[in-house]
């Protein structure tokens, strides 16, 4: 485009052509048109100019100690294009081998399926870390400390959007939750702030988004930590 741009605001008309042009004039309303349009060409060569002066100097860069949440739109949109020219290496995931319909073993989870179209788009491969989400400490497995740097993984599905000190992705998708209860029970929950909440007791398993909801609304109280467990020898949940 650039090049286009010069060829077109270089019309090569030389001193003698230029001359010539004039005594072939035949009036003064000839020449001033002429005239007219050399100068409405000369204001276009300029503008293209300018233009391309001001698209060189608006490529943004960014700055890679920052997270992604910490950037601004023009510098999340130079991140991604340059992450779209990177030759990436073959991804290691943790995943969970037993929390269907998220994550299992075979590699048939939401999350497993999830990670294979991120690994096409990005022109590699994708292999799993096998790893129970209910271990203590799992994200310092997964990704190391500043003591052990070296983690079992490259990426990890499947993590709450406020957790903090890992460098997060936008959200890829959300989730939606019930409340369960029998029948005869008589309870009606309406929301997350229903005040009958507090006189509840609510089981969550100890890894749910929905205990941190509950939290955040200050439903701690009543609420019951069912723990989940994963028997690594016999890959049974």
């Amino acid at each position: 485009m650039k090049s286009a741009g010069v060829a077109w605001c270089n019309p090569g008309i030389d001193a003698e052509t230029s001359r010539a042009s004039s005594e072939r004039a035949s009036s003064f309303q000839s020449a001033l048109h002429d005239m007219k349009f050399g100068i409405a060409i000369s204001v276009g060569c300029l503008a293209l100019m300018v233009a391309g002066l001001a698209s060189a100097q608006e490529k943004t860069y960014y700055n890679l100690d920052l997270k992604f949440s910490e950037m601004t739109a023009a510098e999340r949109n130079a991140a991604k294009e340059a992450a779209l020219h990177q030759q990436i290496r073959p991804l290691t995931v943790c995943a969970d081998p037993a929390n269907m319909p998220f994550s299992d073993r075979n590699g048939d989870g939401i999350d497993n399926q999830i990670v294979k179209v991120l690994a096409a788009a990005m022109h590699t491969t994708v292999g799993f870390y096998w790893m129970s989400y209910v271990n203590y400490g799992f994200l310092k497995r997964a990704f190391g400390t500043a003591a052990e740097p070296l983690g079992n993984c490259d990426l990890v599905v499947d993590i709450p959007a406020s957790v903090s000190d890992v460098l997060m992705t936008e959200p890829i998708y959300r989730s939606t939750y019930v409340f369960a209860s029998r029948k005869d029970s008589g309870i009606h929950i309406k929301s997350l702030t229903d005040p009958a909440l507090r006189k509840l007791r609510v089981g969550v398993y100890q890894t749910s988004a929905l205990r941190q909801a509950l939290a955040e609304n200050g439903i701690k109280n009543g609420v019951h930590i069912l723990t989940v467990s994963y028997d690594t020898a016999s890959n049974r949940g």
